[in-house]
């Protein structure tokens, strides 16, 4: 048995990955501002009520005269790494929303141009054979 361990990306033909590239750009023209509004609405939830309910919940499992402060460092930690992927989240989908997938349509457009130059190539050499 052969494993072919490569993405599907790197064996599929042009055809193939032009067409699910189509597929993926009218998909995101379609849900575009949707996933937008989610995106900004969940960031505004998670800094409204997410985060001081992990600052209460931390100053409720340990008093501050204890020493111990290895749980208290593990959940700010997290709660301070959740809130900043959230917020490199919400930058990246806003970066996407407004370039738009430029380079995948680029890509289209010189795809679409070489096929349409290729059949045109290929009916003048029907003409000068007849």
């Amino acid at each position: 048995m052969k494993w072919n361990l490569k993405p599907r990306w790197m064996t599929e033909p042009d055809e193939e990955y032009v067409v699910r590239l189509r597929r993926q750009i009218v998909f995101w023209e379609y849900w575009r501002y949707t996933i937008l509004f989610l995106t900004i609405g969940l960031l505004i939830l998670l800094s409204i009520f997410l985060l001081p309910l992990v600052i209460g919940f931390i100053q409720k499992v340990q008093p501050a005269n204890q020493p111990l402060v290895i749980l208290d460092m593990f959940l700010g930690f997290m709660s301070g790494f959740l809130l900043g992927s959230a917020i490199s989240h919400v930058f990246s989908q806003l970066m996407l929303a407004f370039t738009g997938f430029r380079s995948e349509r680029l890509l289209l457009k010189y795809y679409d141009a070489s096929i349409k130059s290729a059949d045109e190539k290929k009916d003048w050499l029907e003409i000068d054979s007849e």
